[in-house]
């Protein structure tokens, strides 16, 4: 038992660690999910404090309207059998599994096949800090550091601040997370040319691909193949080098059926267009590298400068300055490759000339996302040279070498009275936050002192080392665990997407049918209302320039990640009837508001109530068009934008007429043309009856996209692009089945070279065992 304790009581200290963090849900029955914004949407009686935490001033609202919704929505389409290709509740109908950050793909998406969807999102996002921190200490490890050196790097990463802020949404921590675990395979490769750890590099690569965020992902794979070069250049061992450059290559091509719909995805979007600074920190900020909470933090709702979780770079006070130390001990070679690395990226998240030239390289994803995330390559590197600098410092301590250590403390101790200077003389911060500067930087100042004090006795005494490591690993600790559970909000597990009259009663009015409301995702996407509006970094071009159009005629000032329908828009009373917006949802607490739809002001007998709560009333529009239907007249307009202006001629029906990019070479017939039902609607497929009086266009109020293929009667036919955004295809005159089915080619594509990625790799693992059995035995 003795032995067993002493062999893993690290990795016990840091279930330990974790589970003082994660213990409100095993014990308590709270998830780690903000649940206040949903509640108060739907709740009355929640419009009081109880809910204090960061989604109260727009830290984390996203995870309600975006991303544990379109997780919902995938693992519903994974029950009924089929693929989370298609999401038929936003933006008219969008991809789901190419938008990326629904992370359809993923493995740990089975939990959400076996216990209840609260319980597997919790899991979700607690298990991240955990395998963050047991990875890392696996790769510190494997550089020959310290138990003690290996956990401090490990608990300074689980809980860094990239992963802190970013935690509850269970995907960026996920697309980074690997990282340690790639590193890791790629040293114990070096160090025993087992291709075990050639096959779990491969593995590595698509568990963050597959993790929900490609901006996160492909920092993982660059930092994994600066660390392949950094290693060839240090051993010159080339062969070594190509093995574990072809098994990336095989865990790339195994991320191929999500990295290719998301190409797709992103080239038919406004943000492959968009290259602009965005989410620079600017170097005022750089005092919460110490101090996390210098310029306030929105849990506490004091901050007032930057952006707390997107420039958020906190890996502890003690680890940060065991970080520089480390510069100054032995591992010459890897720690000037983790600090210089480090540099580097520090010069691409702050306003430097560097990263003006990465912007200007326009450089698809990379140059269009938010600077400052790149922060997250940073944390890991510098909680990586602490544990280089708490072994470092332990030797110096050893060898005497007090002046180093003098000089570092007081460098460190000299940047902190800087910091209360610029409080006591009142610089650069607004008087009125002087308190909250004050206040946030007391402890920080405290945990140095504390270490400082530390290591000078047991300078003086080196009977004292053990003492020192012990009481420098429970300093950090109890500083990140203090910064992970400030920031990460554990509701009660009930309160986690309630059910109210309200949320019960969406289901009189799911289907394919439209709704129109000022609630987002929370409902539209969780409860399958679909919605003309959507919120998502990618969404079809065509169809944002449609609503653009119609709002204010102008199709190309869009905004890049958000679709609103304007309720008072130039063209909104012809728009929702082709949209067919066949419900709206009206917050009573709105009557009359300028940010609701004003459907008071339409003819008395189109909007009919069909719902009344407390809080909402549902109206039914009995106006609309179709949501497919037959026209028997076109109009052939090669120019876009044209077509935006036909479209809504007064003179034009588009209930009798559309217009068309293609000449469908059919003859057109006045009048009534037949009648089209939807007798199947599935997101990934469609059904629909026509009975076709003469030669005629159906026409589907669903977005054009690439992947969607139709079909009369089984036999294929070409979809063409209707209204400048929709779908139209040709029908003969009589009676006929439609099926339109999304199958993306990317997609299809991307399951062949995983395929081969796999059979690749497998063989390429026999032949490697095979040949080194038949190497002749050196006896």
């Amino acid at each position: 038992m003795r032995k067993f304790i002493d062999k893993f009581w690290p990795v016990i200290f840091l279930f330990i660690i974790w589970f003082i963090f994660a213990h409100p849900y095993f014990l308590k029955d709270k998830a780690p999910f903000p649940s206040t914004y949903q509640v108060n949407n739907f709740a009355p009686w929640s419009a009081d404090d109880r809910f204090a935490g960061p989604v109260k001033n727009g830290a984390m609202p996203d995870i309600i309207t975006q991303i544990y919704p379109w997780r919902h929505l995938a693992v519903e389409i994974w029950k009924s059998g089929e693929v989370p290709l298609w999401n038929p509740n936003s933006f008219s109908g969008t991809p789901l599994l190419a938008n990326y950050q629904s992370a359809v793909l993923s493995p740990f998406n089975i939990l959400f096949l076996l216990i209840p969807f609260a319980d597997a999102w919790s899991l979700l996002v607690l298990v991240q800090p955990l395998l963050a921190g047991l990875f890392m200490y696996l790769f510190v490890r494997s550089l020959n550091r310290g138990k003690v050196a290996s956990l401090i790097s490990s608990i300074s990463f689980m809980f860094c601040g990239f992963i802190t802020v970013w935690m509850g949404y269970a995907t960026l921590p996920f697309a980074f997370l690997f990282l340690p675990l790639a590193l890791f395979c790629i040293e114990k490769y070096y160090q025993t040319s087992k291709s075990m750890f050639l096959l779990l590099l491969s593995v590595c690569v698509p568990l963050s691909f597959f993790s929900g965020h490609f901006q996160i992902s492909l920092y993982f794979l660059l930092t994994t193949i600066a660390y392949i070069v950094y290693k060839f250049f240090i051993t010159r061992n080339l062969l070594n080098t190509l093995y574990l450059i072809l098994y990336t290559s095989f865990g790339l091509l195994l991320s191929m059926p999500q990295l290719l719909p998301s190409i797709e995805f992103y080239s038919q979007s406004l943000r492959s267009l968009v290259f602009e600074k965005n989410e620079v920190i600017p170097w005022g900020y750089i005092s919460t590298f110490l101090a996390p909470d210098f310029l306030g933090n929105p849990v506490t709702r004091n901050d007032w400068f930057g952006h707390y979780a997107e420039w958020n770079a906190y890996i502890g006070v003690l680890p940060l300055i065991l970080a520089v130390y480390s510069i100054f001990g032995k591992q010459k070679s890897k720690t000037i490759f983790f600090f210089a690395l480090a540099i580097l990226i520090l010069s691409l998240a702050f306003p430097t000339p560097l990263q003006d030239l990465f912007i200007n390289l326009r450089i698809p994803v990379l140059s269009t996302s938010a600077a400052s995330r790149i922060i997250v390559i940073y944390s890991f590197l510098f909680a990586v040279l602490s544990g280089f600098g708490f072994d470092q410092l332990l030797a110096d301590i050893q060898s005497k070498k007090y002046r180093k250590i003098l000089i570092w403390l007081l460098t460190f101790g000299s940047v902190l009275l800087a910091l209360w200077a610029v409080i006591y003389f009142k610089l650069f911060i607004p008087e009125e936050r002087i308190i909250v500067a004050r206040s946030n930087l007391i402890l920080p100042s405290v945990i140095f002192m504390i270490s400082a004090f530390t290591v000078f006795i047991a300078s003086m005494n080196k009977k004292l080392l053990l003492s020192l490591s012990c009481v420098l690993l429970l300093i950090v600790s109890f500083d990140m665990l203090r910064f992970t559970i400030k920031w990460m909000p554990f509701d009660p597990k009930n309160l986690v997407f309630i059910d109210t009259p309200t949320t019960q009663s969406f289901s009189k009015i799911a289907g394919y049918n439209r709704i129109f409301s000022n609630l987002g995702g929370e409902a539209t996407t969780y409860y399958n209302l679909p919605s003309v509006e959507g919120y998502d970094s990618l969404y079809i071009k065509r169809y944002g320039e449609f609503i653009g159009f119609v709002n204010n005629e102008n199709s190309k000032n869009l905004n890049r990640s958000v679709v609103l329908f304007s309720k008072n828009g130039k063209y909104a009373s012809k728009a929702i009837n082709l949209l067919d917006i066949k419900y709206i949802i009206h917050k009573i607490a709105d009557d009359h508001a300028v940010w609701t739809f004003p459907y008071w002001t339409y003819p008395d007998d189109q909007f009919k109530l069909i719902y009344k709560d407390d809080m909402y009333e549902f109206y039914e529009n009995t106006k609309i068009s179709p949501h497919a239907f037959l026209v028997g007249q076109y109009k052939v307009e090669k120019n876009a934008d044209q077509t935006l202006s036909l479209m809504f001629n007064d003179n034009l029906d588009l209930r009798r007429k559309i217009i068309l990019e293609k000449d469908p070479k059919i003859s057109q017939s006045i009048g009534e043309v037949g009648e089209a039902k939807i007798i199947s609607y599935k997101p990934n497929n469609i059904e629909i009856s026509v009975d076709a009086k003469d030669k005629s266009l159906l026409f589907l109020s669903e977005n054009y996209y690439p992947g969607w293929n139709a079909s009369v009667d089984g036999k294929e036919t070409p979809i063409l692009r209707a209204n400048y955004t929709f779908r139209a295809i040709p029908v003969e005159a009589g009676k006929h089945t439609i099926q339109f089915s999304y199958m993306p080619w990317s997609f299809k594509l991307g399951l062949y070279l995983a395929s081969g990625g796999l059979i690749g790799a497998i063989f390429m693992i026999l032949v490697s065992r095979r040949t080194n059995r038949s190497k002749p035995s050196s006896s």
